[in-house]
């Protein structure tokens, strides 16, 4: 019988850092490779920008990780971690439409922000906090996101 989620064993803070740098850094190159795969100037403005938001995020929590008076981050992430920010099998799309590469950065912001949201639940005090201004960021993103392509689909 498969586990749940829920039902795992807790993650130390610093693994649960090392993961979430994991997956901000694959977020990053998620939506670098959905821009190399638009022609559309608009959707590859957004995406690099979404790009370098995840990267800037990733710097963030490697920095409160250095800041830890305890253990050093782990070298590796959970084998999960690359797939909380992104669309799995979207890098091979070809002439993504701005409409498509929102709607899937929308779902990939959205599951970060649930994941962050996820682990926040196995900390207290000012360690859940970390965790939760994570999915509130990630969930902001979402909503401007969700903006941006209620925008672009009035217009059409």
């Amino acid at each position: 019988m498969l586990s749940s989620p829920r039902a795992m064993a807790k993650p130390s803070l610093a693994q649960a850092l090392r993961n979430a740098i994991a997956g901000e850094e694959a977020a990053a190159r998620f939506y670098a490779s959905l821009s190399a795969a638009t022609t559309d100037p608009d959707a590859q403005q957004i995406l690099d920008g979404l790009a370098r938001n995840e990267v800037e995020h990733a710097a963030r929590i490697r920095e409160l990780g250095a800041s830890l008076q305890g253990d050093p981050l782990p070298e590796l992430a959970d084998d999960f971690a690359k797939l909380i920010e992104t669309a799995p099998g979207w890098e091979l799309a070809e002439d993504v439409s701005t409409e498509v590469a929102l709607m899937l950065a929308l779902e990939s912001e959205t599951h970060a922000s649930l994941f962050y949201e996820a682990v926040a639940d196995a900390f207290t005090g000012s360690d859940a906090d970390v965790f939760l201004e994570l999915a509130e960021t990630e969930r902001s993103h979402a909503e401007t996101i969700g903006r941006l392509l209620a925008g672009r689909t009035a217009q059409s």
